[in-house]
């Protein structure tokens, strides 16, 4: 029991230096299927969905 409590504490950890690691980055989350992409991404890479209120490429020249 103490093992699984051990795993489960660094699991945690981890996943919090990755989140920590993200925003530092800069990147932000598809709010779709939540793959990480880079804050001028206008289309999810992973689910190929457009992302609401971004502009295009073609809107911005």
């Amino acid at each position: 029991m103490l093992i699984i409590f051990t795993i489960g504490v660094g699991l945690a950890a981890q996943n919090a230096a990755v989140a920590r690691r993200e925003r530092e980055r800069g990147l932000k989350k598809c709010p779709y299927c939540r793959g990480l992409l880079n804050p001028e991404a206008y289309v999810c890479r992973f689910c190929s969905r457009e992302l609401i209120g971004e502009p295009r490429r073609a809107e911005l020249n």
